[in-house]
């Protein structure tokens, strides 16, 4: 691999690999960049059959930024020549590492990465991340339904969000509702409507959570939210106690206390 400066006549796109990036139609931040800055990171091209024409495996945008800004050469690394499946996974990678994706978006790629036969061990390699990562955000996007999956951002400490925004946390917390609470398609997709105006978050889903698991139907367990507060209490109790019931009952933490404060279980965990 080596890098040149290329005449962009020399450069051609691949329609599958294009439609990638058709969501970066906002080239304003990037054109001014360019023209205060420079070009900042090369693109890659490969090599084709003819000689001096390249095809490009990624920087699309700052391909087209350089077209419309009228300059006719651009830096670039240069590969050798790929088929088209492993342009497109190139494509994907590089995406990935470059544009810190969502973990919507993460997952939308992973799922692209993994039909075009790569396993999730060989793409976490490949990114150096964690398999557990590569396996939540795919759950993500394979488990959220399609209408709500433009809405998920990543979203960190107080931050505000932008209207009919889900933050990934959220949307994870709901995910895992299904399997851990039962709730089919229907009570997901709901649950999901509530987050986007706002009306749920991660403590919310919790309560609903231990609401769900004290017998209470989907139903019900949406009514009482509507009349419930969520407190914040910090009681010492015996953890010894805490542990041996969690064994005893077959339950987690929240599940015995949840138990204990609504009456269905007569215990003392007092230090």
């Amino acid at each position: 691999m080596k890098i040149e400066e290329l005449n962009l006549k020399q450069i051609q796109i691949v329609e599958n690999v294009r439609d990638f990036d058709k969501k970066d139609v906002d080239m304003a931040d990037l054109m001014q960049s360019i023209k205060d800055n420079g070009l900042l990171q090369p693109i890659g091209v490969m090599k084709t059959d003819k000689a001096k024409v390249y095809t490009i495996l990624y920087g699309h945008r700052r391909f087209i930024a350089h077209q419309k800004l009228g300059i006719k050469t651009i830096q670039a690394k240069i590969y050798e020549k790929k088929t088209l499946n492993e342009q497109l996974v190139f494509n994907l990678l590089e995406n990935m590492q470059r544009k810190n994706p969502s973990a919507i978006e993460e997952g939308r790629i992973i799922s692209k990465l993994l039909d075009f036969g790569l396993s999730e061990m060989e793409i976490a390699v490949r990114l150096s991340t964690p398999i557990s990562k590569i396996n939540r955000s795919h759950v993500l996007f394979k488990r959220t339904p399609e209408e709500f999956r433009d809405t998920i951002v990543n979203a960190y400490g107080p931050a505000k969000l932008k209207a009919g925004k889900i933050p990934s946390s959220v949307a994870n917390k709901i995910i895992a509702m299904n399997k851990s609470c039962g709730i089919g398609k229907k009570e997901v997709r709901k649950m999901f409507q509530l987050a986007k105006v706002g009306k749920l978050n991660t403590q919310k889903i919790n309560l609903m959570g231990s609401l769900l698991k004290s017998g209470l139907t989907f139903d019900e367990t949406l009514e009482k939210l509507k009349t419930s507060q969520i407190y914040t209490l910090y009681i010492p109790l015996n953890k010894e106690l805490i542990e041996k019931n969690c064994k005893k009952y077959n339950m987690g933490q929240m599940e015995l206390l949840s138990k204990i404060i609504y009456g269905k279980l007569k215990l003392t965990l007092k230090p």
